[in-house]
């Protein structure tokens, strides 16, 4: 059965579900946020198959979400990583959290553990990557670094507002 495109409806939630509303896309954008990059890092902490996961990366690099790019530690393979657009979804994929937490938790269970440390370092890693790739100053890129959520709604601001 093929999928209807949403994108000639005039609903902008219509439109953005038509480019990432089911579900593995989500998934994929939250790892990359968390600092995967490689296939094969997708694969084993989505569980999802090669053909589907092949698929929906690059879907997401044609729609502009993610990127690819050339992986230093290894010849001829291309890592994966966030793009502007694909940095606008975080607040998309807080909200889901919000309210996956609220409604559809099983048993009533609590909101999801704080990340750990480790996890912490590869966001805010993945975070400084893409504020220098974007050419941004020092001083933006020191902020977005900072693990202060803070500092990250201000570079926000400074992109929205420059």
């Amino acid at each position: 059965m093929e999928r209807k495109s949403l994108n000639g409806l005039n609903c902008d939630i219509a439109r953005s579900l038509d480019e990432v509303g089911e579900w593995w896309s989500l998934l994929i954008v939250r790892q990359c946020m968390i600092g995967t990059t490689r296939f094969d890092e997708f694969q084993r902490n989505l569980g999802i198959s090669r053909n589907v996961l092949t698929t929906r990366l690059d879907r997401l690099v044609s729609l502009g979400i993610l990127e690819r790019f050339q992986l230093q530690d290894r010849a001829n393979t291309s890592g994966y990583r966030l793009t502007a657009k694909g940095w606008g979804l975080d607040s998309v994929l807080n909200a889901l959290l919000d309210w996956g937490a609220r409604w559809v938790a099983p048993d009533g269970r609590p909101r999801l553990e704080e990340l750990d440390e480790a996890s912490l370092e590869e966001m805010n890693e993945a975070a400084k990557r893409f504020w220098a790739d974007l050419g941004l100053s020092d001083a933006v890129v020191d902020a977005a670094n900072d693990s202060s959520l803070e500092a990250v709604i201000g570079v926000k601001q400074i992109l929205k507002s420059g």
